[in-house]
């Protein structure tokens, strides 16, 4: 696979009559950090769910390079009032290696520690989740899922609902993992800054790169310009 983590052939997929995905092609180079765009509907969130496994091609392939992948839903789908901890909700990342006395180890410890701190919560290590804002609870979810170092991190829009400033720290945090995990990204707020971006893939009908001059015009006005034409989000 050269230096591609994850490569998709002839791949087609639909719900029923919908066709979300017609023999498209996609691949992705390991370490890189792509922005996944396009209207609602479009087919983002179901291009995660089959690269994950989730869901079933109708035709074609996807090859993916690792068995590693972290993912990071949009919404926490539990009650969000539930009596966990901080520290207690990112060692979750790591439940499948629990001894057999079910306890975590000191390394997951360590690791979670160190994830605690490199998202900013360390004053929030032992307060109940339910403590949270929404920007503290998105970097909650993406320090969870890093627990277990998956080569690949999914993560379908963390910045939803965000205010700019939450939204960009989020980014920040995540250029700085990029050099040892491979990132997939969708958002409806790409950052400003677009110079650590290595791909911006645009998904309306088909995957299709789009140039990042594209985006800084047009994603201000509430909308997302594919090359085939400017959709309404």
């Amino acid at each position: 696979m050269n230096n591609n983590i994850i490569e998709l052939s002839d791949l087609s997929f639909s719900y029923g009559e919908n066709q979300i995905f017609n023999k498209s092609n996609l691949s992705i180079k390991k370490n890189s950090f792509s922005l996944i765009c396009g209207p609602n509907g479009a087919g983002k969130t179901t291009l995660l769910k089959l690269m994950m496994g989730l869901l079933k091609a109708d035709c074609g392939t996807i090859n993916i390079n690792q068995e590693d992948i972290g993912y990071v839903p949009q919404a926490l789908n539990f009650d969000k009032e539930f009596p966990i901890s901080v520290f207690e909700f990112v060692l979750l990342g790591a439940l499948d290696k629990l001894s057999w006395l079910g306890r975590y180890s000191k390394k997951d410890k360590r690791e979670a520690d160190k994830l605690i701190h490199k998202m900013g919560l360390c004053h929030k290590k032992y307060k109940p989740i339910y403590t949270l804002s929404l920007g503290q609870l998105q970097r909650l979810l993406i320090a969870n899922a890093l627990l277990k170092q998956p080569s690949i991190l999914l993560l379908d829009e963390p910045t939803a609902s965000l205010d700019k400033e939450s939204a960009t720290q989020i980014f920040q945090q995540l250029i700085e993992i990029k050099k040892n995990t491979t990132i997939l990204l969708i958002t409806h707020q790409p950052p400003e800054d677009l110079s650590a971006i290595d791909r911006v893939i645009y998904i309306h009908k088909e995957i299709q790169d789009l140039d990042a001059e594209e985006i800084c015009r047009h994603y201000p006005l509430g909308l997302s310009h594919g090359k085939g034409g400017v959709d309404h989000d």
